[in-house]
C-alpha cells in the first residue's frame, strides 16, 4: 500500500486535530473549510466544523452541521451528533428538546449514556 503525502487526508485531519487541540479554532475552522472543498460530504469534516462551531459557541452553525450528521444516520459520529445537539438546545435555553435527546442517549447503550444521565440530573436539580 502506498504511503500517503503529508498532506494527504489524513495529514490534514491532524494538523485540524492539532489546531483544535490548541484551542485555535478559528485556524480549524478554516482548515475544515478547505478540507471540505478538497472532500465534498465527508463525515469527518462536517463533525468537526460542528464542533469548532460549538467551542466558538456559534450555536445555529453547530446545529446545522450536527444535524446534517444525524439525518445521515452516520455509524460513527451519530451519537456524538446527538450529545451536543443537545447540549446546544440546553445552552440556547430549549431544555425540554434537550431532555429528549438526553433520554435517548441515556437510555442506550452509548458511550454518552452515563454523561446524559448525569446532565439530565443536574437538568432536574437532583
Amino acid at each position: 500500500m502506498p504511503e500517503e503525502p503529508a498532506g494527504g487526508y489524513t495529514g490534514k485531519l491532524e494538523s485540524i486535530f492539532k489546531q483544535i487541540d490548541q484551542a485555535q479554532y478559528k485556524d480549524a475552522l478554516s482548515e475544515t473549510g478547505k478540507f471540505s472543498n478538497e472532500y465534498p460530504g465527508d463525515m469527518n469534516a462536517k463533525y468537526y466544523r460542528g464542533y469548532i462551531y460549538y467551542q466558538m459557541q456559534n450555536n445555529d452553525q453547530a446545529m446545522s452541521e450536527m444535524e446534517w450528521i444525524i439525518n445521515k444516520h452516520d455509524k460513527i459520529f451519530y451519537e456524538d451528533a446527538c450529545w451536543y445537539k443537545a447540549l446546544i438546545l440546553n445552552r440556547t435555553k430549549k431544555p425540554d428538546e434537550a431532555k429528549k435527546i438526553l433520554n435517548e442517549l441515556a437510555s442506550s447503550s452509548s458511550s454518552y449514556s452515563t454523561k446524559a444521565k448525569q446532565l439530565l440530573d443536574l437538568m432536574e436539580g437532583k
